[in-house]
């Protein structure tokens, strides 16, 4: 099985060496939801983004792009992808979660994971996954690994650990990516999520730790 562990600094410069210990230890569990009931979607907690649809569905929280009615009546943000964030989070913390993308079309955006809005991603696109910092339009790719290819109907397992400027990411058992970037360091207002277009998203067993 293919490993890739590829730790980086503000420089983008590749390290030597194995898997980075974590930059971060468990505190409070402060969320903790398997889906088993429903949820209330507001801007206080789960808030789907343009307009895209979101409910619970078979325990797990089943996401799809925005009615053609709301992409009709808008000339952007118009929800072709299926888009939510995690709000109120900590500025520290530890995350834990699986998602899947069962169907969609790839475009230039990708499906991708996001700690802050438009501040630190990983986009799986096309040719392989990119973990960058800043908009989509004005990314710094800090890391790219080649020939990564999201699996549709595949579940994924998501460790993540944000603290300061660095943030640590577990991508099921074959990839780690590491950061240590000032933009980081910046106003986190959440944890993003975004499929593919056209497509659905699920995510499941999402788990929230304070940073000790």
């Amino acid at each position: 099985m293919l490993r890739w562990i590829v730790p980086f600094t503000v420089a983008g410069a590749l390290l030597a060496g194995s898997a980075r210990a974590p930059i971060a230890e468990r505190g409070e569990l402060l969320l903790d939801e398997d889906f088993s009931g429903p949820v209330t979607f507001s801007a206080e907690r789960w808030q789907p983004r343009q307009s895209t649809r979101w409910e619970v569905r078979d325990g797990v929280l089943f996401g799809q792009e925005s009615t053609k009615q709301f992409q009709e009546s808008r000339k952007d943000h118009q929800g072709f992808e299926p888009r939510l964030m995690i709000r109120n989070l900590p500025q520290e913390y530890i995350t834990e979660f699986r998602f899947r993308v069962s169907r969609g079309e790839m475009t230039p955006i990708g499906a991708f994971l996001e700690w802050g809005h438009h501040m630190a991603r990983v986009s799986f696109q096309k040719d392989g996954l990119n973990f960058g910092v800043g908009g989509l339009q004005d990314t710094t790719i800090l890391a790219r690994v080649k020939g990564f290819q999201l699996e549709p109907g595949h579940w994924y397992t998501v460790r993540a650990e944000l603290k300061g400027q660095k943030l640590h990411i577990r991508l099921g058992d074959d990839i780690e990516l590491s950061a240590d970037h000032p933009m980081i360091a910046q106003q986190k207002d959440g944890l993003g999520f975004c499929g593919l277009r056209g497509g659905t998203m699920e995510i499941d067993d999402v788990k929230v730790w304070a940073v000790r």
